[in-house]
């Protein structure tokens, strides 16, 4: 299960179980203000991860990077929120 606390990365692995690494995280950068994203996949074997939301593109609102990581994961806005708010 995930939960959701500012300023700490939580596990986003179980967004979507097609191949989606338990490295992946999501969190709050709490100077910037900002919401971020990072996902690898499960055969992927580097550092930078395949997918990154970068809070340097001030994603404001939670419900914006869920909308992100539902497009670039190709994945339901609801099976994404839920994974990220329960």
């Amino acid at each position: 299960m995930l939960s959701f606390q500012p300023s700490i990365p939580a596990q986003i692995s179980a967004v979507v179980d097609t191949g989606w690494s338990d490295q992946s995280i999501w969190g709050y950068d709490p100077i910037l203000e900002c919401y971020w994203a990072q996902l690898w996949r499960d055969e992927d074997n580097t550092d930078a991860p395949r997918i990154s939301i970068s809070s340097y593109h001030l994603i404001p609102t939670q419900a914006l990077l869920v909308r992100l990581i539902a497009d670039a994961l190709n994945a339901p806005i609801s099976d994404i929120y839920l994974a990220m708010t329960t």
